[in-house]
């Protein structure tokens, strides 16, 4: 009996410890997970063994374009009903993408802005710029981006080991206009009492390659670190069960 009393009195408090430190760190897990990687300021793309990656810090889709979602990410908050983070009229944010040739030789690229809007009559600019980089005036749509509305398609050439960025910038200009007013009045009350408007802006490049053009490679996949926290919590929780019964049914042996 007193065997059993030992390892219940260390199992319990084991199984306690465990649960906590899971519980810990799954909100930690699911900010990285699920915060929103475009909201970084800085994002990174690497060309290396003619190869396209994106960093960890930015949201790709399957078919290896950047999706940004700018206002959301850099205009802190107009108080709305729902809670969300809305845009208003004077603001503006901007992001840079840092393409870094890694490939040991130059590198001849086109890159493309895209946008995608809940309302095609918001009053939003987007635009990208580029030193050493010229707007490219004859271009191919990639299949990947063939259904967006494209809005700038830059072409240039980054040397090997030096890096190009590129400036994404989305501006709601501040007009002291009747019309505008009413405009803006509309979007601001839809805002606040409705459902706030997005503007997501995209990137995507094509790296013109010896074999043929290089694209980015869509984001990896594998299993969530989620999961497994989870089942910790869930296996350490039925411990603590058993063994604050096995406790209990000493205590009423003894």
């Amino acid at each position: 009996m007193s065997n059993k009393k030992s390892v219940w009195q260390w199992v319990f408090p084991a199984a306690l410890i465990l649960f906590i430190c899971a519980a810990l760190t799954l909100p930690m897990i699911l900010v990285l997970t699920y915060a929103g990687n475009s909201e970084s300021p800085t994002h990174t793309l690497e060309l290396k063994n003619n190869k396209l990656t994106w960093g960890s810090d930015t949201d790709v889709r399957s078919d290896g374009s950047a999706d940004l979602s700018l206002f959301s990410a850099y205009y802190d908050r107009v108080n709305s009903e729902n809670g969300d983070r809305v845009f208003a009229p004077g603001t503006a944010a901007d992001v840079l993408i840092k393409f870094i040739n890694k490939n040991g030789a130059n590198a001849t690229y086109y890159a493309y802005l895209y946008e995608r809007r809940s309302d095609p009559n918001l009053p939003v600019t987007t635009k990208m710029s580029s030193r050493g980089s010229s707007t490219a005036t004859r271009y191919d749509v990639p299949d990947a981006i063939r259904d967006e509305d494209i809005v700038t398609v830059l072409k240039g050439t980054v040397t090997d080991g030096t890096v190009v960025d590129f400036k994404i910038e989305w501006d709601w200009i501040f007009e002291v206009d009747d019309a505008q007013d009413i405009i803006d009045t509309y979007y601001g009350d839809k805002a606040a009492f409705d459902a706030a408007d997005d503007v997501t802006v995209g990137f995507y490049i094509v790296v013109e390659g010896d074999d043929g053009d290089i694209t980015p490679d869509p984001p990896p996949t594998g299993d969530s670190p989620i999961k497994y926290v989870v089942a910790l919590l869930a296996v350490s929780f039925v411990i603590m069960i058993v063994a604050f019964i096995g406790k209990r049914r000493e205590r009423a042996d003894d």
